[in-house]
């Protein structure tokens, strides 16, 4: 269990760091349009946030993945195991903030304030739900 919740965590992460590279680069995948993307994926009804911001996640993202593979023990870390461990417990923190704060927020927007745009849509449906499993995973993966 330990090791599928692992692999599934930072290949699912690995994958989502490709994505952010491919949108920094200018890629619209998987919409037709750079705006279609802003507006489903970022929130924003123009235009996607600066290429080194996708490019800034991207790097975080596979960080994530070493802290977690050094964390499980998969692979080694040239400092101590305190501090891997610190920091993949920062990475299921911060995973599990975002997927449940944002399944709050977005529901807050969503039922409260009416606000029924793609990005509040997509992150009820899909993005909180994901980041929530990750978080989760992540911690199974690094730590049972």
């Amino acid at each position: 269990m330990q090791m599928a919740a692992l692999v599934v965590a930072t290949l699912t992460l690995t994958g989502v760091a490709i994505i952010h590279v491919a949108w920094g680069m200018g890629s619209s995948w998987p919409f037709t349009t750079g705006e279609d993307l802003a507006r489903n994926v970022v929130g924003d009804r123009d235009r996607m946030p600066d290429p080194w911001m996708s490019h800034g996640v991207a790097g975080l993202m596979l960080f994530a993945v070493l802290l977690l593979l050094a964390a499980a023990d998969v692979i080694g870390a040239p400092v101590s195991e305190t501090l891997v461990n610190v920091g993949a417990y920062g990475v299921v923190a911060v995973l599990a903030i975002r997927g449940i704060g944002g399944l709050v927020m977005s529901a807050y927007l969503y039922f409260v304030q009416g606000d029924r745009t793609p990005f509040v849509r997509n992150d009820i449906r899909s993005f909180s739900p994901l980041v929530t499993v990750l978080a989760v995973l992540s911690y199974l993966g690094s730590f049972t």
